[in-house]
């Protein structure tokens, strides 16, 4: 029986209660930090994974290889029109 009036008296010990709310605001601004932290990174992969896309499509558009020359499995080989891979299409062909 000592336990349950050790609680209560706990409970209504104003010293306990702002200790209580100091640890429910450190959780929050924990949780806040970590989902700022969180979504930050996901912006910076969403960012970088734009900026490959991008300069993908750019090398594309000025002619320029995107797979260093390496036409043999290179997924863009069927559609490609570089002249390099016009002559490896043109030596399967034989």
């Amino acid at each position: 029986m000592g336990s349950r009036f050790e609680n209560v008296a706990r409970a209504s010990c104003p010293c306990f209660r702002n200790h209580r709310q100091d640890a429910d605001a450190t959780a929050s601004r924990r949780q806040l930090f970590i989902g700022a932290l969180r979504y930050a990174s996901l912006a910076l992969l969403c960012a970088g994974a734009g900026s490959l896309l991008a300069k993908r499509y750019r090398l594309m558009r000025e002619g320029i290889c995107i797979n260093d020359g390496l036409c043999k499995g290179c997924e863009l080989f069927e559609t490609c029109r570089l002249p390099r891979a016009s002559s490896a299409k043109e030596n399967l062909k034989e």
